[in-house]
C-alpha cells in the first residue's frame, strides 16, 4: 500500500505546533539552545503548502496548486524577508492573462442548446445557457470578471454520468440541476464560496452529475 506522506508531514507539523505552544506555556521555549517558537514563526507557511499538495494529490484539482502557491509566497516572506504582497498582484495578473490565453475568447450569450457537451468562456460579461440534451455528458465553464448561468433542468444526464469542470476568477457561476440525478460536488474556494443547494435524487440507480473546480475571489452555486 502506498504511504500517504502528505498526511505524515501534516501530522508532524501539527505535533510541532502543539509542542511549541506547550513549551511556551511551561517557559521552556528554548531547549539545548533551540527555539521551537522561532522555528514555527518561520516555517508555519509549510502547513498551507502541504494542505495544497494534499488537495492536488487526492483530487488533481488545480486549486491545490494555488493554495500551495499562496503558502510558498508566505514562506519566501518569512525566510528571505521578501514583500510577498508586492509580488502577489503582478503574478495574479500574469495568471489571469494565461487563463484568458488558454481558455479562449470572450463570450456573452443567452443560448438554448441541445449539445451533449458544453464549453463556455465568460470574460468581463455574462452568459446564460439552457441545455435540453437527452444524453448530456458534461462540459467546462470559465468565468473571469463576469457571471455564467447554466440550466440543466430540461436535460437528461447520460446513463454513464456527466462531469462539469468550473473555474471562476472574480466572478460567479450558477448551475441548475435536474431532480432525477445524483449530484457530486467537489469544488474548492479561495477567498470565495462553493455551495451545493440542489435537491438531487438519492436513488442509487440515478445517473451521477459530478461538478468540480475552483472559485477564486468568486462563487459557484448549485441549485
Amino acid at each position: 500500500m502506498r504511504k500517504d506522506y502528505t498526511k505524515l508531514f501534516l501530522g508532524l507539523i501539527i505535533v510541532a505546533i502543539g509542542l511549541s505552544l506547550l513549551f511556551g506555556q511551561l517557559g521552556l521555549e528554548t531547549i539545548f539552545g533551540f527555539s521551537f517558537t522561532y522555528l514555527l514563526s518561520i516555517l508555519w507557511p509549510l502547513i498551507i503548502i502541504i494542505i495544497g499538495l494534499t488537495i492536488w494529490f487526492n483530487s488533481k484539482n488545480s486549486f491545490g496548486l494555488i493554495v500551495s502557491g499562496v503558502g510558498l509566497f508566505f514562506l519566501l516572506n518569512t525566510i528571505f524577508k521578501i514583500d510577498v504582497w508586492s509580488l502577489f498582484w503582478p503574478i495574479l495578473l500574469i495568471g489571469i492573462g494565461l487563463l484568458i490565453l488558454f481558455k479562449g475568447s470572450s463570450k456573452s450569450s443567452v443560448d438554448k442548446s441541445s449539445e451533449d457537451y458544453i464549453s463556455i468562456n465568460t470574460i468581463f460579461s455574462g452568459s446564460e445557457k439552457r441545455v435540453i440534451s437527452k444524453t448530456f455528458e458534461g462540459g467546462n465553464l470559465f468565468v473571469l470578471f463576469g457571471g455564467s448561468e447554466v440550466d440543466l433542468r430540461k436535460a437528461k444526464i447520460s446513463k454513464d454520468g456527466a462531469q462539469i469542470e468550473i473555474t471562476t476568477v472574480f466572478g460567479g457561476a450558477t448551475i441548475f440541476v435536474p431532480d432525477d440525478v445524483q449530484v457530486v460536488s467537489e469544488g474548492s474556494a479561495l477567498f470565495g464560496g462553493w455551495e451545493n443547494k440542489s435537491n438531487a435524487s438519492t436513488t442509487q440507480n440515478a445517473p451521477v452529475l459530478k461538478i468540480s473546480g475552483s472559485a477564486i475571489f468568486g462563487g459557484v452555486e448549485i441549485k
